[in-house]
C-alpha cells in the first residue's frame, strides 16, 4: 500500500494531520494518532470512549470497535448522529441488507471528508463572503431570529418577504443568512429596512451550516442577551397568524419552543423553526452543541446530526423542550373527524390517526394542521408522493381558505 493512502474508507489522513497540528506527519505516526484525534472528523475518541469504553477490550482502538458493531446493537461516532436512525433511513431499505457495513463506513468517510473541508472554511471566515447591515441593530432584549435562506435565482421571494414582515410584527430583528454567493438588486433593495444583516455565504452544509454561521456570527459580534430563531424558507410562513406561536414560545414553559414535534425515529423538534429562550442561547448547553456540531452536505445525515441531533442533545442535558402544536394531540383530534368523513378510509392514514404509524406531520398532516391553526405549509408538500390518498379532504381544506367572490354565498363549511 502507498504510504498517502488510508488503509480503511474511515481514517482520514489529511485530518489526522490537521488535528496533530503535523503537515508531514508520516502514514505509520497518523495510524497511532488516529485513537487520539479521530480517524476522521465525525469520530470524536473522546465521546466514544465516555460511552463505549466499559466494553472495549484492552489494546483495542475506537475505530476497531466500531466496526465491530452489530445490527441489533448499534454504536455511534459521535454525539449527535444516530446509527440506529441510520438503519431505519438507509440500512433496511439496501437492495443488499448483508452489504450495510460497507455503505456505513463509505458514505460516513465521504461525509468526513466534506465536514473536514467545510468546517475549515467555518473556522477561517471564508465560508462569509459579505456581511451588509441593512435596517437597525437589535433593541435591548429583542428576539433575534437567524434565517437561512436559498434561491435557485439569487432573488428573495415574496413568500419570504411576508414571512420576514410577520416575524418583525411579532417583534423580532432579522440576520438574513443566504447560501447565495450574491443576490439580485432588486432582492438586497427588498431586504434594506426589513433585515439587520444580511450574510452572503459560500455554504453547501444546507440550513444547520447557515444556523452555525449565524450563531457565531453573533460571538465574534459581542451579541448577547437575546432570545434566538432558528428559521427557514423551507415554509411558507403567514397561512394563519405566527401569535399563538409566539405566545406559546415566550410564556417560559420551555427553553426551546418548536412549531411542531415529530416522532419518527425519536422525538425531536422539526427545526423549520425553533425558539431558543436568551438563558438557553447563554448555557455551556447551547455552546456545546454548536461545539460538537460538524457540517453535512447529505440530506439524510443533516437529518440525522443535526435536526435529531439538535434535539438528542437538548434532551439528555435536561432541556425543556417542547411545541406550539403537539404531534399527539394533533392526530387524537384529527382521527375523529377523519373517521366521519372518510368510512372508507385508506388504511395507512387510519394508522397514522390511531398513533400505530409515525409520520412526518408538516408533510403528511398538513392539511389537519392547517384546520388547527398551524402558521406554516411545507415547500416540500408540492414535491413529496401523498401517502394518504386524502386528495378530497385537501381539496376541501384549500377551498374553504379561498377569497369568496362577491354576490356569492359562502359555504357553511368555511374557516
Amino acid at each position: 500500500m502507498n504510504a498517502s493512502e488510508s488503509p480503511h474508507p474511515l481514517i482520514d489522513l489529511a485530518w489526522i494531520r490537521q488535528a496533530s497540528g503535523a503537515p508531514d506527519l508520516p502514514f505509520q505516526e497518523c495510524l497511532w494518532q488516529a485513537d487520539l484525534v479521530g480517524p476522521n472528523i465525525l469520530f470524536d475518541v473522546f465521546y466514544y470512549r465516555q460511552t463505549y469504553g466499559h466494553e472495549m477490550p484492552a489494546g483495542m482502538t475506537c475505530l476497531e470497535h466500531f466496526c465491530r458493531q452489530s445490527v441489533d446493537r448499534p454504536r455511534n461516532p459521535n454525539a449527535l448522529f444516530s446509527t440506529r436512525q441510520w438503519h431505519e433511513t438507509i440500512g433496511e431499505h439496501l437492495a443488499d441488507r448483508t452489504a450495510w457495513q460497507n455503505v456505513l463506513f463509505r458514505t460516513l468517510a465521504d461525509e468526513a471528508r466534506f465536514s473536514r473541508d467545510e468546517q475549515r472554511k467555518h473556522e477561517t471566515g471564508a465560508v462569509i463572503l459579505s456581511n451588509l447591515e441593512l435596517g437597525p441593530a437589535p433593541a435591548a432584549e429583542e428576539t433575534i431570529c437567524l434565517f437561512a435562506h436559498y434561491d435557485l435565482r439569487s432573488e428573495v421571494q415574496d413568500y419570504v418577504l411576508d414571512y420576514i414582515d410577520a416575524m418583525r410584527a411579532q417583534g423580532c430583528c432579522i440576520v438574513f443568512l443566504t447560501s447565495n454567493s450574491e443576490l439580485t438588486l432588486e432582492a438586497c433593495s427588498k431586504l434594506r429596512g426589513r433585515v439587520w444583516r444580511l450574510v452572503h455565504c459560500e455554504n453547501l452544509a444546507r440550513d444547520f451550516g447557515l444556523y452555525a454561521i449565524g450563531v457565531r456570527l453573533l460571538d465574534r459580534l459581542g451579541v448577547s442577551g437575546h432570545s434566538v430563531i432558528l428559521a427557514n424558507d423551507s415554509v411558507i410562513g403567514t397561512m394563519n397568524s405566527l401569535a399563538p406561536l409566539f405566545e406559546v414560545a415566550r410564556s417560559g414553559r420551555f427553553d426551546i419552543t418548536g412549531a411542531v414535534d415529530c416522532r419518527l425515529h425519536n422525538w425531536h423538534l422539526q427545526s423549520f423553526f425553533l425558539y431558543c429562550t436568551v438563558d438557553l442561547v447563554a448555557s455551556d448547553i447551547w455552546g456545546g452543541f454548536w461545539d460538537a456540531y460538524k457540517p453535512h452536505s447529505d440530506r439524510w445525515f443533516v437529518v440525522n446530526s443535526h435536526e435529531s441531533g439538535f434535539s438528542r442533545w437538548m434532551n439528555g442535558r435536561g432541556v425543556r423542550m417542547g411545541s406550539a402544536w403537539r404531534y399527539d394531540e394533533i392526530i387524537r383530534n384529527a382521527a375523529a373527524d377523519w373517521k366521519m368523513n372518510n368510512p372508507q378510509a385508506h388504511d395507512w392514514r387510519t394508522g397514522v390517526l390511531k398513533g400505530d404509524i409515525p409520520t412526518n406531520p408538516s408533510t403528511e398532516l398538513w392539511e389537519v394542521m392547517l384546520k388547527a391553526g398551524f402558521p406554516f405549509l411545507k415547500k416540500a408538500i408540492f414535491t413529496t408522493p401523498l401517502l394518504s390518498e386524502n386528495l378530497l379532504g385537501i381539496c376541501n381544506v384549500l377551498s374553504a381558505r379561498a377569497p369568496v367572490a362577491p354576490g356569492r354565498p359562502s359555504s357553511p363549511h368555511r374557516n
